[in-house]
């Protein structure tokens, strides 16, 4: 360090005082919480998708399943079905474990980590808290979720302590877009997710205070739409011409991101979100909740590519190391003409507006959304030479599978929590990824606990739940 005349302090201050996250360098050394080659930081990612995996009264073509996303094969080299298409379209599929088998309690007075007969308000509480659901709709966890467990835990000095989004913009009830929810059993206070792409990429790249708020220069360069790098300017520049070639290299690369990310939401903002991203959102205090119609479609995969990117970034200059990102609100009403063109919405799929083949679309679609990110994650580099995604623990969880449903009394109901899947992602703390693991009736929970403690959690369980996975670890 002292031979470059330079620290983290010096850099920072030349981008007077704009919030330009930096990507890990190595004169930053091992020591700063920016990171240096000997202590890279695991993170966490969950996320959700609102439908089932199955259709009413539809069974697979082999018979066995109600689905078409449980491999046949278990262990390594597992075949891909219609819904896990993607991931060999991402090629990534060897970056991605499947988790099938797994199930739900259900009763008039649910156990731990149980649910109550009452489907569609009652599965995600369980599955992100790991505490069991009142007797009637509840909506939302009766405890905090992993997402802020974790983040208590892992978060270190970065300047989030997690970041909460959501890809789909509308939803339809209270709580039926939101999954993080921090406080204590009993006593949780729903987080409102952002969805607003703008509004995500400037809390972390361009100045996170309040535009009331911040000094006149912020004001007006947010007026003007003008880029945070060229705010900086001429001072940046010359700071960075000290810096050594691999770290020079670095950081110009990654400001070219961050340019590149400007000139795509400035090019996209209108369209994305129908002129709602018009100028930059940030949540308030008490933020509003958006109301737009449910079945609405608002580009949804093309905003899935920038947030992917906003997250790698988040990631890659240690702004978070916990992210919560909702892909589809539960009971999902996403309209899925444009995404898989078939004229019905997503909920209505699962109920006999298409079949299990168009279901099982839709659930890609989900898989793909989920998939760009871990895309993402194995593109981009450490400092000391592994992948964001090797040290990072995903999860993808779904709103129900395919069996029994005791509230109607049904068979191969997709309002059911039984035969349910969920896919892990990355490599953090010996996850061994690209496999098929079949459990015998494990809890949902019991993957986001694998996941937790892959990544540094310290602890058995999660709410109510009890041990993680084995056969998930190397």
């Amino acid at each position: 360090m002292s031979g470059y005349g330079l620290n983290r302090r010096a850099l920072l201050r030349a981008l007077s005082g704009v919030s330009i996250a930096l990507p890990s360098l190595e004169l930053l050394g091992a020591g700063h919480r920016a990171y240096g080659a000997t202590t890279v930081p695991k993170r966490f990612v969950l996320s959700y998708a609102g439908l089932s995996t199955g259709v009413d009264g539809e069974l697979a073509p082999d018979g066995r399943s109600g689905d078409l996303l449980v491999p046949n094969q278990e262990g390594p080299n597992y075949d891909v079905k219609l819904a896990l298409s993607p991931l060999t379209e991402l090629n990534i599929r060897d970056d991605v474990t499947v988790v099938s088998g797994l199930d739900m309690p259900v009763a008039a007075n649910p156990g731990p980590g149980g649910r109550s007969a009452t489907f569609h308000y009652n599965t995600l509480g369980p599955m992100i808290s790991g505490v069991r659901t009142g007797v009637d709709r509840t909506s939302r966890p009766r405890g905090p979720t992993a997402d802020h467990l974790v983040a208590s835990q892992i978060k270190g000095g970065t300047p989030h302590d997690l970041l909460v989004y959501r890809l789909q913009v509308a939803f339809n009830a209270t709580d039926a877009g939101r999954m993080s929810y921090s406080g204590t059993v009993g006593n949780v206070r729903a987080v409102e997710p952002e969805f607003n792409l703008q509004g995500a990429f400037d809390s972390l790249f361009g100045g996170a205070l309040p535009v009331s708020e911040g000094d006149p220069q912020q004001q007006a360069r947010l007026r003007r739409r003008q880029s945070v790098l060229d705010f900086v300017g001429g001072e940046t520049t010359r700071v960075i011409r000290r810096l050594g070639q691999s770290d020079r290299l670095r950081v110009e690369e990654h400001f070219q991101f961050i340019r590149d990310l400007e000139v795509r939401l400035s090019l996209e903002g209108e369209t994305l979100l129908a002129g709602a991203c018009s100028a930059p959102s940030r949540p308030e205090e008490e933020p509003i909740s958006p109301r737009r119609a449910r079945n609405e479609y608002n580009n949804e995969a093309k905003r899935a590519d920038i947030f992917a990117d906003i997250i790698a970034l988040a990631f890659a200059c240690d702004q978070t190391r916990v992210v919560s990102y909702m892909l589809s609100e539960w009971k999902c009403y996403l309209n899925a003409q444009q995404p898989i063109g078939v004229d019905t919405d997503m909920h209505n799929l699962t109920h006999g507006g298409g079949d299990l083949a168009d279901l099982s679309r839709a659930v890609a679609w989900h898989v793909r959304q989920w998939g760009k990110l871990v895309q993402r994650l194995k593109q981009l580099t450490e400092a000391d030479g592994t992948t964001l995604l090797d040290n990072t623990a995903l999860v993808l969880l779904f709103e129900g599978g395919n069996g029994y449903d005791p509230e109607e009394g049904a068979v191969n109901s997709s309002h059911s929590t039984e035969n349910m899947a969920a896919l892990v992602a990355g490599r953090a703390g010996g996850l061994e990824a690209g496999k098929h693991v079949k459990t015998a009736k494990a809890h949902p929970a019991q993957v986001v606990l694998s996941a937790m403690n892959a990544v540094g959690y310290d602890s058995d369980s999660l709410g109510e739940v009890q041990g993680a996975i084995p056969e998930l670890f190397a």
